[in-house]
């Protein structure tokens, strides 16, 4: 498995184009954040006997989907960490909690699924949401 996945992270490397696949005109609505995110949790198996172009977009859009959230995550966390109570306030609190991001996914994921009439905005607005849910600070309970 980790030679397949290898090799599709080489394709990428070498033939770029290739691994964007088709992408609306603005790919960071909830609704392409979504289906990145339900890719990402089907995991390397549902591609398994696909094509190289399947296996490649679908790399691609795991990735889009776990760095998407990590980002979310540490550019919240900076703000907890260093400026709650001075500047900004973070949206959501997950503290010192080690939360693995196959547990971020599932709990974009099923906000996502649970509110379908967000689908058209940003993906990080409804990151924001679905974190502020799951990860409540002290000012917002």
């Amino acid at each position: 498995m980790r030679k397949i996945i290898f090799k599709l992270i080489v394709a990428m490397i070498v033939f770029p184009g290739a691994s964007y696949g088709e992408v609306s005109s603005d790919p960071d609505t909830g609704n392409d954040l979504l289906n990145a995110c339900e890719a990402f949790i089907e995991g390397p198996e549902s591609v398994s006997n696909s094509s190289l172009q399947a296996k490649i977009d679908w790399v691609s859009e795991s990735e889009f989907c776990s760095a998407y959230i990590r980002g979310v995550v540490e550019w919240n966390g900076y703000y907890e960490k260093y400026f709650e109570n001075i500047i900004f306030k973070p949206i959501f609190c997950i503290g010192d909690n080690q939360v693995e991001i196959n547990q971020l996914v599932q709990i974009a994921v099923n906000y996502m699924n649970d509110h379908p009439e967000e689908l058209h905005d940003k993906g990080i607005t409804i990151l924001e949401s679905a974190f502020r849910q799951a990860f409540p600070c002290s000012a917002y309970k």
